[in-house]
């Protein structure tokens, strides 16, 4: 009798330990289950979102100390999307105030630099980016992670009110772009 009992429970159980393992593993990697940005994140169909080091999931914070910026970009593949190869992640700092308003600094990253020197595993393979009508080799994967001392860019700015730009360029078309005010 109490065989035929488990044998009826089996078929609810497998399901729901598979749904409960999924949501774990997803909520504790930092994968978008459901591909939304938070509110307030930026625009970007690749989740790129400039991170300050030591507080993940804190986009809108830029570390500065001693007059050095110090932040992070963090760029991800779309679910079942790529990155197309060829692509750049570039970064600015642009000043917002009278006093620095002439500062606009340039560093930028082919895409393979990037996934290189985020010193995580990477793959390429053959896809499409819905966004720009893309279907070609690309690069898949989740949260590559650098810091832009890894970039060319003097980090050292003076005193005002400054933007951090991130983007990802293919083709001379924006993927991504995100803005993140801070001071010196």
């Amino acid at each position: 009798m109490g065989m035929r009992r488990n044998n009826r429970i089996m078929p609810y159980i497998l399901p729901i330990v598979t749904l409960v393992t999924l949501f774990l593993t997803f909520t504790f990697t930092g994968f978008d289950l459901f591909g939304n940005d938070s509110p307030g994140s930026g625009s970007g169909i690749t989740g790129m979102t400039a991170t300050t080091p030591g507080t993940p999931g804190n986009p809108d914070a830029v570390e500065v100390t001693a007059g050095r910026v110090s932040a992070q970009v963090r760029v991800s593949a779309p679910t079942n999307q790529v990155i197309p190869t060829g692509s750049s992640v570039n970064i600015y700092f642009l000043g917002k105030t009278s006093e620095v308003l002439s500062i606009k600094r340039k560093a930028a990253m082919t895409i393979e630099e990037f996934l290189i020197a985020s010193r995580k595993l990477f793959k390429k393979e053959y896809g499409e980016l819905h966004a720009i009508d893309y279907d070609g080799p690309g690069y898949v994967g989740q949260n590559h992670t650098v810091d832009i001392s890894e970039f060319d860019i003097d980090n050292a700015l003076p005193t005002g009110e400054y933007l951090l730009r991130t983007e990802i360029i293919h083709q001379d078309r924006v993927i991504a772009n995100r803005e993140r005010s801070f001071h010196v």
